[in-house]
């Protein structure tokens, strides 16, 4: 089967970037501007003009520092990881300086769990008559600290070593932070189904 690279990052991309070859650079800003925008406009509370001029801000520090990316292990998903993380840094920098907890949310239509999200289906058994819009308005329930935990977990696919680090503070409090959150959508989910019978 083929490599497509037309949509993935090459190594020969970041080279280019870091050349400043700025038709190369045109094709990594396409290449990469459909993930980063849907990650900015979600981690912005769906404000477009912030995310756009956050996303922005966030291309500014990826050409300037594509250099530091590593290129002997180089992979796509390594380069797109990177770039991820840049933007997210981007923006969690802005809200910690607007001294405000952001609020955080998931459209419904792109709603999906990770493998990391360890869930049991046996837990979520009596759960099967909700839908996504349900889980998303469990999930606007919880308090902004345990909102970013848990989407960073388990819809980002962070572990708690990189949340800690991205939100400083401790591992356990994000291991506990994600505990509590889960609970409380697992309750929040319970009342709806009770609500519904």
């Amino acid at each position: 089967m083929k490599n497509d690279n037309s949509k993935n990052i090459t190594k020969e991309d970041i080279l280019g970037c870091i050349s400043k070859n700025k038709i190369i650079q045109k094709s990594f800003y396409n290449k990469t501007y459909p993930k980063l925008m849907a990650a900015s406009y979600r981690l912005c509370s769906k404000d477009k003009q912030l995310s756009e001029d956050l996303l922005q801000d966030a291309y500014i520090k990826m050409f300037k520092n594509i250099h530091q990316m590593n290129l002997e292990d180089f992979s796509t998903q390594g380069a797109n990881a990177w770039c991820k993380r840049v933007l997210t840094n981007i923006i969690y920098d802005y809200y910690r300086k607007q001294k405000r907890n952001p609020v955080y949310s998931i459209e419904e239509s792109k709603f999906e769990l990770t493998a990391n999200a360890e869930i049991n289906e046996s837990d979520y058994c009596e759960h099967k008559s909700l839908n996504a819009s349900d889980v998303v308005s469990a999930m606007q329930t919880l308090s902004p600290q345990y909102r970013l935990v848990f989407e960073m977990y388990l819809i980002d696919g962070y572990s708690h070593k990189e949340i800690s680090k991205q939100l400083k503070i401790g591992e356990g409090t994000s291991k506990s932070n994600l505990h509590k959150a889960k609970a409380k959508v697992k309750q929040e989910l319970s009342n709806m189904l009770k609500v519904n019978l």
